[in-house]
């Protein structure tokens, strides 16, 4: 009995820490973000290029929110509504958002979206595209 119940804990605390990392997606772990002045600020400190998608939940930056995205691949009510490149060791700033969520995936992202997410703001990345420049 003793025995069951560790091994039930210890499966459960190994995935709680796999979630928590995001070790299906290192990305995550390459962006950092902070408050500068009325700026947040997304820096990659990783060595190869990241995409971050991302959205508001407060003021609409461009008219939508975190839900509204219809796009390319018609994905209506899709969560994140923008994204932008971020280079290895580059930062990018958006300026006073309000509730912002995001993600991010290794590589490049052009005109599409290389990723595929869900109405709660999960989501998953695409194979990898434009690692280093």
């Amino acid at each position: 009995m003793f025995d069951s119940v560790k091994k039930i804990l210890v499966v459960s605390s190994f995935l709680f820490a796999v979630n928590v990392s995001y070790a299906d997606n290192p990305a995550m772990d390459c962006v950092k973000t902070k408050w500068e002045g009325n700026n947040y600020t997304f820096k990659n400190v990783c060595d190869y290029n990241v995409f971050v998608m991302y959205c508001t939940e407060g003021k609409k930056t461009t008219g939508k929110y975190c839900g509204d995205y219809t796009g390319s691949k018609g994905l209506k009510g899709s969560f994140y509504t923008h994204t932008f490149n971020l280079k290895a060791g580059k930062k990018q700033s958006k300026y006073k958002p309000r509730g912002i969520r995001y993600g991010a995936c290794k590589g490049m992202t052009g005109f599409g979206r290389y990723f595929t997410d869900h109405k709660d703001g999960s989501y998953v990345c695409e194979e990898p595209r434009r690692l280093y420049d």
